[in-house]
């Protein structure tokens, strides 16, 4: 699935009007900018994470650790996201399920990248 193929999905999404809205709202960047939101939630906890690694262990093996530590939190959080889009904002899995993947990816991607980046040094 290539970036303009997600991106066309997101901007037909946001073009559907949902059952649950007001009748004359119409909101097309909600969703994106709740991406947005998520993903720079994500580099925060990453920086959190990796401040906690360097306080606690001192060294970049210690960095490392609590950046690998990351993923697995992230992955916990960006599912929670998702059952919340699915149940509570009335989306379906077919419609959320890129979403999870570029609110997952980005800061997860980031944070593997920090860790070669950290036990080079």
């Amino acid at each position: 699935m290539t970036g303009g193929t997600i991106l066309a999905m997101l901007v037909k999404r946001h073009g559907k009007s949902r059952a649950t809205r007001p009748s004359g709202v119409h909101r097309t960047g909600g969703k994106l900018m709740h991406m947005v939101m998520v993903i720079c939630g994500g580099f925060m906890l990453l920086a959190t994470f990796a401040l906690f690694g360097k306080l606690w262990g001192g060294d970049a093996a210690g960095i490392s650790t609590a950046i690998r530590a990351f993923i697995p939190v992230w992955l916990l959080i960006t599912l929670v996201n998702m059952w919340v889009g699915v149940t509570q904002a009335g989306y379906t899995y077919s419609q959320e399920a890129p979403i999870l993947l570029l609110n997952f990816a980005i800061p997860a991607a980031v944070a593997i990248t920090l860790v070669g980046v950290v036990l080079k040094a």
